[in-house]
């Protein structure tokens, strides 16, 4: 690293410590990711341990919450880190600088935890994929070879990409921020984050194709009773319990970290001429992650409590306009098609009973007009 660069470094540092507003702003982050990791503990405290899904499914549901709480722990660590080290009042600029070392140690956890957490939604929706393929089968297997097999793939695949960030990186510079990024792996950097964002995308209409799926599949088998039995039934409706579970909490993740994968780009395009100071300032502000651990607990809520949520909203409608006549769930449906069986068998067999006593009835006359000849 040039004397030039290091100096412009440490101006930098000094400039982000001596700026009240940037501490606050981190203090507020902090503040948000503190305050969403306990509401979020707490709805996955209450959510309990998905015993109504298939092992596989579990497994995988439960590694999808440990990831947003890690994510939120990584990022705490993080946003303390940089509130320590700022605040300080330190003689020398180049002081407030971390080295490379500590910033891939400070920074490689919460890019971890986000991806693993992609990787998690990725997973899910290939697992349930194979719930919807073998739908006649896969209820009846506990097997859960499938279910670790995945997990073990979607812990090994986030370090993995961090030893593609830093496996040439510069050891030898001190940085301002903890990023993971450098004039060597810039362009890396888009490339992969480029990647997790369509990776997204692709789990979400992956997710939209299997619900779709298996609600049609859930119509022909409601229509054809006979033909199904109760196992593959119940396991197409946990298809669609699943994919309803998690879909809420990617569209959540996908929101917010897409948001910040555009704004920071369109910032830098719009702002070429800011200097370095303005530019992590600005990088700072456009991580929306922060609003994500603190959005999600309240989309798990609404999710959780929808139904009473629903309920609610149409007793107020139902002031304001004529209520609509509710359709039939599965349930009634089921039983309406089965008591409609139950009455054609009847009307089937009660010619039968009615022939049978009249002509019992003519023997038992017969014998007797016999009998007395």
């Amino acid at each position: 690293m040039d004397n030039a660069s290091l100096v412009a470094n440490c101006l930098t540092a000094k400039q982000i410590a001596s700026d009240d507003g940037f501490m606050r702003l981190l203090i507020f982050r902090l503040s948000m990711f503190v305050l969403g990791l306990l509401m979020i503990a707490a709805m996955f405290y209450m959510e309990g341990r998905f015993l109504a899904y298939h092992p596989n499914a579990r497994i995988l549901l439960m590694a999808n919450n440990v990831w947003i709480l890690l994510q939120s722990l990584a990022y705490i660590a993080l946003l303390s880190f940089d509130i320590h080290r700022f605040s300080q009042s330190l003689p020398n600029s180049c002081d407030y600088l971390v080295t490379a070392a500590a910033s891939v140690a400070v920074r490689a956890p919460p890019d971890i935890a986000m991806y693993g957490q992609c990787w998690s939604m990725f997973f899910l929706a290939l697992e349930r994929s194979i719930a919807t393929a073998c739908y006649k089968q896969y209820e009846k297997t506990t097997n859960v070879l499938i279910g670790w097999f995945m997990l073990s793939v979607q812990i090994v695949l986030p370090f993995l990409w961090i030893f593609l960030m830093v496996f040439d990186f510069n050891w030898e510079i001190l940085k301002v921020s903890c990023s993971l990024v450098n004039t060597k792996t810039q362009n890396r950097f888009l490339i992969l984050m480029s990647s997790m964002a369509a990776l997204e995308i692709f789990t979400v209409l992956w997710l939209l194709i299997l619900y779709v799926l298996n609600n049609v599949r859930l119509k022909m088998m409601n229509s054809e009773l006979s033909r199904h039995r109760l196992t593959e039934k119940y396991q197409i409706c946990e298809n669609m319990r699943a994919i309803a579970h998690v879909f809420p909490i990617i569209i959540t993740h996908f929101i917010f970290f897409c948001g910040t994968l555009v704004a920071q780009p369109i910032n830098t395009y719009l702002h070429a001429n800011q200097s370095a100071y303005e530019f992590h300032v600005q990088i700072e502000t456009l991580n929306f992650l922060p609003f994500y651990a603190f959005a999600l607990p309240i989309v798990l809520f609404i999710r959780n409590r929808w139904e009473g949520i629903e309920e609610g909203l149409r007793r107020v409608l139902v002031k304001i306009k004529r209520p609509v006549p509710e359709e039939p769930d599965d349930g009634q449906i089921y039983f309406q098609q089965l008591s409609q069986q139950f009455d054609r068998a009847a009307m089937r067999a009660e010619p039968k009973r009615s022939e049978g006593t009249l002509s019992r009835f003519r023997r038992v006359l017969s014998n007797r007009r016999s009998h007395h000849v």
